[in-house]
């Protein structure tokens, strides 16, 4: 009879947290920015009612915004919060919706009552895109979570 030894290599491996590559940080931005451009660009049509007060307040929280959040997701990349070797968990997702959703209500108010003019207005702007976007983040957190493209194991970085 052959006897295995056990593999503990193996186990620890697996309990190595999955990290993102730089790559998936950029796409991940930019597809996030893509999905809430439109959602800022019907908020602001509506609480404005001009459409070039709209696309400023969208043009300025796309350029902003894409930075800061490519930024947070190599930021967020470094801390093992609620991951593990099994991926991000929903505590995970769940906190980096609201700690973004607080910095991008800020942003989105700036931009809306720069090109506004109106607190009450741009209040109204923030306030909803707040709303439906931290629900809609939390999402897309999680069809992230189930994507494989551009993650690797601590300890395995790419080449």
């Amino acid at each position: 009879s052959s006897h295995h030894p056990p593999k503990p290599v193996e186990d620890t491996v697996e309990e190595k947290p999955l990290l993102e590559t730089t790559q998936r940080s950029v796409v991940k931005a930019l597809s996030w920015r893509l999905t809430a451009a439109v959602i800022t660009l019907c908020t602001s049509l509506f609480f404005s009612g001009s459409l070039a007060q709209a696309g400023g307040i969208v043009a300025a929280d796309f350029l902003s915004k894409s930075v800061t959040m490519f930024i947070g997701e190599r930021l967020w990349n470094k801390s093992n919060v609620g991951r593990s070797g099994k991926g991000d968990s929903v505590g995970r997702s769940l906190l980096k919706a609201v700690v973004w959703r607080l910095f991008a209500a800020v942003n989105t108010l700036i931009s809306a009552g720069i090109f506004t003019g109106a607190l009450e207005a741009a209040a109204k702007i923030a306030g909803t895109d707040a709303i439906i976007k931290t629900s809609l983040f939390f999402v897309f957190e999680r069809v992230w979570a189930k994507i494989p493209w551009g993650r690797y194991r601590e300890g395995d970085e790419p080449k």
